[in-house]
């Protein structure tokens, strides 16, 4: 049922004829754009770097809608690859124009091995964690380009700024805005609502 569904929703895209494109010589892209995220049980946070320059950022809280659909109450950390799987896909979307509609090579940094492996392999055991990365699999599907996203590991502590942003949510946490990302554009975020999730729970 579900495997059906993703189908009829990918074939439901504007247009006549879903095409993609494939480049001969895209072993030879250099990755310049790097995706640095992070998330908390009580929010997520990344930031968009462009050739080493911090370009713009992103912040938020989850909220009860998160909450109810993937079963974990705001600040409970049983819910952590959970929510780190999450942040990623939101930051994807949020960015998508870097990779969805050209040629590149994004490379997505976290410090989460599971939500990280989940997304590349596009499987997981953990029933939230495959709805995401069958949300993340439609999004690639969906490209004009085939998507060429490298998920890399970065250690906690080369993180921090990711890490600063998600605990801005975070109740007494003390967070802030990292200085450098302070002159970086701050990207706004849509409701994650049932027109945010595409294929988990999709109409009709």
């Amino acid at each position: 049922h579900i495997a059906l569904e993703w189908i009829c929703v990918l074939f439901d895209v504007p247009g006549d004829v879903l095409q993609k494109k494939y480049a001969m010589d895209a072993d030879k892209l250099q990755a310049r754009t790097h995706i640095y995220a992070d998330a908390s049980p009580w929010g997520f946070g990344a930031f968009l770097s462009i050739d080493g320059v911090p370009t713009e950022y992103l912040a938020g809280s989850w909220d009860e809608s998160d909450c109810e659909r993937m079963g974990y109450a705001i600040g409970d950390c049983r819910g952590q690859a959970v929510w780190e799987a999450l942040a990623l896909l939101v930051c994807l979307r949020a960015w998508a124009e870097h990779w969805q509609w050209r040629q590149a090579v994004i490379r997505v940094k976290s410090d989460s091995k599971a939500a990280r492996g989940a997304l590349e392999k596009e499987r997981s055991r953990s029933p939230m964690i495959n709805a995401i990365a069958r949300e993340l699999a439609l999004d690639r599907a969906m490209a004009v380009h085939d998507p060429l996203l490298e998920f890399a590991h970065v250690a906690g502590k080369r993180n921090e700024w990711a890490d600063a942003l998600s605990r801005l949510a975070e109740p007494g946490s003390g967070a802030a805005v990292p200085g450098p990302l302070r002159g970086a554009k701050q990207r706004r975020l849509p409701k994650r609502d049932w027109r945010w999730w595409r294929v988990w729970d999709a109409p009709g």
